[in-house]
């Protein structure tokens, strides 16, 4: 039967599941019941997490849920007085399975950033400029890896360098006015100094209303409080990431508009557009073939062979996937595929796999960090997203 490492991947309540990784080596062995049937289990010394018992029938279905059930294991095994830890970023290196009336398949993926910089010449250095306190959380939104964190300082920023711009009303009894009060009359002041239109999706006839509803009532309200009976984006919660996501590069585009107005700085950036990244990159995808192998070596851009230890391989028939692309996110994929069966057939096990090139060297390789055993399943995929990086913009990947 399918396993990893000896840790069963099917279990009583359905065929679905998905191999997951902390960021750190679990320090003792992991079973949760979290629902019924689903259960999560890890090894001590292990970054490999394990959801099995899943009844979802597609990739995207299992993905939507396998985190969230991973996320409340560790919040059950931190509650029981062990390490706390935190999962990896799970568009990265992980495995999916699931059943369907054509039989089961499971998907191993992994992701390359490809980091793109515009360039230019150099420019003299900028004269003296006057510091201010939003700065500190707009620079904290750049270097954390955990994107409602990210948002909650993109948020910080705003409300500071707005009550700079439209400062609190203090009342006779000295209580400071109503947060939404105050927001309200702040964006109709910037609303002076930048078009709000420009952050807010679709027409509207009031946009500091617009604003306001979806960055204060809609977003803010959820990420920052946990009351019962409200609405709550608790960390790491996947569901909802495309729209948190979506309003930090629009409300970091407000904050860094308004600070160039107000403060007299600028934020020099330069990108490549979509259309500039699918160009540049389809030929080289077009060129990449998939293989799998036993070899238990991590990898590195010192490999220049499938396996440095000459274990065994399998090609898969790799294509272009663009069923998995996520152009918003200058992310393309290529899959490969190839009957389970046929794989075993000369290795026993998979522990990673690798994209080559033209000339038929890695050019990347994702290891699993230990055996996966295949048996059981009829098709396997392997998934490889190919994601630039505008280096030259505010940060819009986060690993959690």
């Amino acid at each position: 039967m399918a396993d990893f490492e000896g840790i069963p991947l099917r279990g009583i309540g359905g065929s679905g599941g998905a191999l997951l990784y902390l960021r750190e080596s679990a320090e003792s062995d992991i079973v949760e019941n979290v629902a019924s049937g689903v259960e999560v289990q890890a090894l001590g010394g292990s970054r490999a997490i394990v959801v099995r018992g899943l009844t979802e029938n597609s990739y995207e279905e299992v993905m939507s849920v396998a985190p969230e059930y991973a996320n409340q294991a560790l919040d059950l095994i931190s509650m029981g007085g062990r390490p706390a830890t935190v999962l990896a970023d799970v568009r990265k290196t992980h495995v999916a399975w699931w059943e369907t009336e054509e039989g089961s398949t499971v998907r191993l993926s992994g992701a390359a950033k490809l980091m793109i910089g515009m360039g230019g010449a150099a420019v003299e250095a900028p004269p003296m400029r006057s510091w201010h306190a939003s700065m500190r959380y707009f620079r904290m939104s750049q270097t954390t890896d955990d994107l409602y964190d990210a948002f909650r300082n993109v948020y910080l920023a705003l409300e500071s360098l707005l009550s700079r711009i439209e400062p609190v009303r203090v009342g006779a009894k000295g209580n400071p006015e109503a947060e939404r009060t105050w927001l309200k009359r702040a964006l109709s002041a910037a609303s002076s100094l930048v078009n709000l239109s420009n952050y807010v999706i679709g027409e509207t006839a009031n946009p500091a209303d617009a604003v306001f509803s979806e960055l204060y009532e809609q977003i803010r309200t959820s990420i920052f409080h946990a009351k019962n009976g409200r609405p709550v984006l608790l960390p790491q919660d996947q569901a909802h990431r495309k729209t948190v996501a979506a309003a930090k590069e629009r409300y970091t585009r407000l904050y860094l508009d308004l600070a160039t107005k107000e403060l007299d700085v600028v934020f020099t950036s330069g990108a490549i557009t979509t259309a500039g990244f699918s160009i540049l990159v389809e030929p080289a995808l077009a060129q990449l073939r998939l293989y799998v192998t036993d070899d238990p070596g991590t990898g590195g851009e010192a490999d220049t062979a499938i396996s440095p230890a000459d274990c065994a391989s399998v090609a898969l028939v790799t294509r272009r996937a663009a069923h998995l692309d996520r152009p918003e996110e200058l992310a393309l994929a290529v899959v490969g595929e190839a009957d389970v069966a046929t794989v075993q057939e000369v290795i026993p096990h998979i522990a990673r796999f690798c994209a080559t090139g033209p000339t038929g060297e890695p050019v990347h390789i994702e290891s699993l960090e230990g055996k996966l055993n295949l048996s059981g399943f009829a098709m396997l995929e392997c998934a490889l997203i190919v994601q630039g990086v505008n280096v030259e913009l505010p940060k819009a990947s986060y690993g959690t």
